[in-house]
């Protein structure tokens, strides 16, 4: 794979992962934005309680203590794998845990409609090898 498509592969899993927000300042929206822990129409969690759990299990996979530990380290040209291995943890938890997410938000794209079933079919297929790369590239 050439290393371009690599590093755009690896910034694309890494983002959708990464959109729990643990890129993001939360600081002042927390103290802004009260957090509700259920909907009220269908009594499923909120998006920022899903988006917290989120980033809470994927630091869980990391073996990682915060996001700004993940972020120095990626910084610094570890890849996700290095940064599990030294949190104690196995790379293949990290790339269980993005194939299970992205697999999800395929999911929830096909059956809005945003997707066919070809084209679901199609990135399904795509996501080992996508998660995979990204798990274990190196950017230094």
């Amino acid at each position: 794979m050439k290393s371009t498509r690599m590093i755009m592969a690896a910034s694309l899993a890494a983002a959708i992962t990464l959109s729990s927000g643990l890129l993001s300042d939360r600081g002042y929206a927390a103290v802004l934005t009260p957090t509700p822990f259920k909907t009220k129409q269908s009594g499923q969690p909120s998006a920022l309680l899903q988006t917290q759990q989120a980033e809470q299990r994927f630091l869980q996979a990391l073996g990682a203590s915060s996001s700004d530990d993940v972020r120095e380290a990626l910084y610094n040209g570890s890849s996700l794998a290095a940064i599990a291995s030294r949190g104690g943890s196995n790379a293949q938890q990290v790339v269980d845990l993005q194939l299970s997410e992205l697999a999800e938000q395929l999911r929830q794209r096909y059956a809005s409609g945003n997707i066919s079933l070809a084209q679901y079919e199609a990135h399904l297929a795509e996501l080992p090898e996508i998660v995979a790369d990204s798990v274990f590239a190196n950017y230094a």
